[in-house]
């Protein structure tokens, strides 16, 4: 057995998209950024997130995009075919622990 979570600080590189499942539960799609030096040089790496549920509500009432976020979660990987039959894999966080930094009573 092993060990699948990811801990990042960063800020959200776009607004929070919402979308309702069929079963009625919420679903928010953002990208958070997080920066380092590498070589002396400023670089970003990008990484895609999903949350559900209350903590997907929480995201969508409270952050935007350059808000600072401290998300936790599993890496996931999905696989599915495209409209031209090309296979697509999309690579998600699912948020499982979120808050702004700086503000321990922000976790949803």
């Amino acid at each position: 057995m092993g060990v699948n979570n990811l801990t990042l600080l960063g800020n959200f590189g776009r607004d929070p998209e919402e979308k309702i499942l069929k079963n009625g539960d919420t679903l928010c799609r953002f990208s958070v950024g997080v920066g380092e030096l590498v070589k002396g040089e400023q670089k970003t790496t990008w990484f895609n997130c999903v949350a559900f549920g209350s903590k997907a509500q929480y995201i969508l009432r409270s952050c935007q995009k350059g808000s600072g976020v401290f998300v936790e979660g599993p890496f996931r990987s999905e696989e599915y075919e495209g409209k031209v039959r090309w296979t697509m894999f999309v690579n998600n966080i699912v948020v499982y622990n979120n808050r702004k930094p700086g503000n321990d009573h922000g976790k949803s």
